[in-house]
């Protein structure tokens, strides 16, 4: 990681982490889940920071990387679900968020909370602009104000997650670790299907 990018993420994490802590937490309805999606998304914008160009948006860029393990890697590994439960104990209007499909509550997260426009989520998305642009029209009607008042509100109950700079080779040495260990256990688990089937079928 270049100095220049290593300042650029210090001087961003403590404001882009909550942020997207609610992005998880509003998607999942579960504050743990969305301490998952925070920490990951942390640990591989660290692993990524080379890719990091000086003209790019850093909170677009981050939110495009939490998107990917979002819907690329937690929902694919069975570790979050399509339908959010509501929680009980928030507003109305995030009630009604979360209860949304996943798809479309993110659509309203980055356009009427986070202020990102079409073309914007179209690169978090790596989506064709035109193709936003119809969600965003066919999104359905509601009171945007107040859900932005009480997401902001959201981000006090957002837990501190502080990335001092001497940490920063520690995450990322961590972060191979664990997608070390993460692909041995998906070959042990491979090995093992493909054993007890080959089994079956002989």
């Amino acid at each position: 990681m270049s100095s220049t990018g290593d300042a650029r993420l210090r001087a961003a994490f403590p404001m882009l982490l909550p942020r997207i802590w609610r992005y998880g937490y509003l998607l999942s309805g579960e504050a743990d889940t969305a301490q998952d999606l925070a920490q990951a998304t942390c640990l591989r914008v660290l692993e990524k920071a080379a890719d990091l160009r000086k003209n790019d948006r850093l909170d677009q860029w981050v939110f495009a990387v939490a998107h990917r393990i979002w819907f690329h890697e937690m929902q694919a590994l069975g570790l979050t679900s399509a339908q959010a439960v509501p929680p009980l104990d928030q507003p109305a209007s995030i009630t009604w968020l979360v209860a949304q499909p996943q798809d479309r509550a993110e659509l309203i997260i980055l356009h009427q909370i986070e202020g990102f426009d079409a073309k914007q989520i179209a690169r978090i998305q790596l989506n064709p602009p035109r193709q936003v642009d119809g969600a965003l029209n066919a999104s359905p009607a509601h009171d945007f104000t107040t859900l932005s008042q009480d997401a902001d509100a959201l981000l006090g109950a957002a837990p501190a997650l502080v990335i001092p700079a001497a940490s920063f080779a520690a995450l990322k040495a961590r972060h191979r670790k664990l997608m070390a260990r993460l692909a041995a256990g998906l070959v042990v688990t491979s090995t093992l299907i493909v054993w007890l089937f080959g089994g079956f079928s002989g």
